[in-house]
């Protein structure tokens, strides 16, 4: 009670004064103005804004932090430990690889150098411009086929050689003069992968409308009498006069060396005589005229085809092929030669582009269907030599074979 009761005393004393001082002006020095009672709110806050700032520095970077690096380092460690097998795929790059076929085409002024590959292969390129050489190495690499002959005609390349560099196979390539290299490029990389090596090369052929030996300009009259002579010529063919029909366009062509059309016909009757020495005469005449004639190269080729010279017929018709679109029966001789070359899988591809073009020509489903048997493909076999028989227009000899297929793919499909 003696604590209350002094508390009490206090109080009552503190009151008093308060009364007693309320008289004292404001501006006395002991009382604090406003701008200092403010300055000692501010200061007794500043520990606490401290406080709360250790707080915040603490939650924004040294917890988040901690969750970003367990996020950073924990993936990483699993998708080490579980990362995913090299792909064959990939490793076939470093595997040695086969050649399979090397194919020369020109197109227009641009000659075409095909390898065909078994897989991807790495390779480099060298040239030596002054020299008009350049050369091809494909690493790890081994050649299954034989190289194209590239002495006929148009090609930009004059010759090409092959050597083996320890591992490695470089071809060794002299181009003609004024060609040049335009592009290399591995196409379909993952599946039947070939290089292609473009090569622009503008060959200047003689104008055939100043061809005749005197050099005279046709004029409409002397066009009216070639072409009267050459249809009396196929006219006498139709009837059975072969010999008038020579006759007629052997005098037709010494007139005018340059009327191709004639020296085909000529050169034509003269194989269907076996008369290939002459034949052969009046094809390389026309040749020497207009080297890139495409009848007379493919009345040249069967000639070759006919003496054994598969490669070099094949070469000669790889070095002016026309658009297939213009000229489908050439590319199907070119498919055929393939097939005798044992290059089924390309004999394949152009038998199946031309049946895009004609689904309908028998022919060509018979062809398809001898290179699938080939490739072990025989239910595709099977179904392309049913739509051969279907089509029909086949020669004798081609559906004689074609029924022996049939039967004997037939029995094996339903054992």
């Amino acid at each position: 009670m003696s604590l209350i009761n002094e508390m009490l005393k206090d109080l009552e004393m503190r009151q008093g004064r308060e009364q007693r001082t309320h008289h004292i002006p404001l501006f006395e020095k002991h009382v604090p103005t406003i701008e200092h009672s403010s300055l000692l709110k501010f200061l007794s806050v500043i520990p606490l804004l401290f406080v709360f700032g250790l707080i915040y520095f603490y939650l924004v970077h040294s917890v988040p932090h901690k969750k970003m690096h367990d996020a950073a380092i924990i993936p990483q460690q699993k998708n080490f430990s579980n990362a995913a097998p090299i792909s064959d795929q990939q490793t076939a790059w470093l595997e040695p690889v086969a050649i399979t076929g090397i194919t020369l085409q020109v197109k227009d002024n641009m000659t075409e150098l095909a390898f065909l590959l078994k897989h991807a292969a790495l390779y480099h390129i060298t040239s030596n411009e002054s020299q008009h050489e350049f050369s091809i190495t494909l690493e790890r690499a081994k050649l299954e086929s034989e190289l194209p002959p590239v002495k006929y005609l148009t090609t930009a390349i004059s010759h090409m050689a092959v050597k083996q560099v320890g591992k490695d196979l470089q071809f060794k390539l002299v181009l003609q003069p004024g060609a040049a290299v335009k592009y290399a490029n591995l196409e379909d990389a993952d599946k039947n992968p070939q290089l292609t090596i473009a090569i622009a090369y503008a060959q200047k052929t003689p104008d055939i409308e100043t061809s005749l030996e005197n050099n005279a300009v046709k004029t409409q009259a002397l066009q009216s009498l070639l072409s009267g002579q050459y249809h009396a010529a196929l006219a006498a063919l139709d009837s059975g006069q072969l010999q008038l029909a020579i006759e007629r366009l052997t005098s037709l062509i010494k007139i005018a060396p340059e009327f191709q059309k004639a020296r085909v016909s000529l050169a034509a009757i003269l194989l269907n005589q076996g008369e290939q020495i002459k034949a052969n005469m009046v094809i390389n005449a026309g040749l020497q005229l207009n080297p890139s004639f495409t009848p007379l190269i493919e009345l040249k080729a069967r000639i070759m085809t006919d003496q054994g010279k598969i490669g070099e017929a094949l070469a000669l018709l790889q070095s002016a092929s026309p658009a297939m679109n213009d000229d489908p029966d050439y590319h199907a001789f070119m498919a055929a030669l393939y097939d005798r070359l044992n290059h089924h899988q390309l004999a394949m591809g152009i038998y199946q582009q031309l049946l895009k073009i004609d689904p309908h020509n028998g022919n060509w489903w018979f062809g398809l269907g001898v290179v699938l048997e080939k490739l072990g493909r025989p239910k595709n076999a099977l179904s392309a030599y049913t739509k051969a028989q279907a089509e029909g227009n086949l020669s004798p000899n081609s559906s004689t074979v074609l029924q022996t297929r049939l039967e004997a793919l037939g029995d094996a499909n339903n054992a």
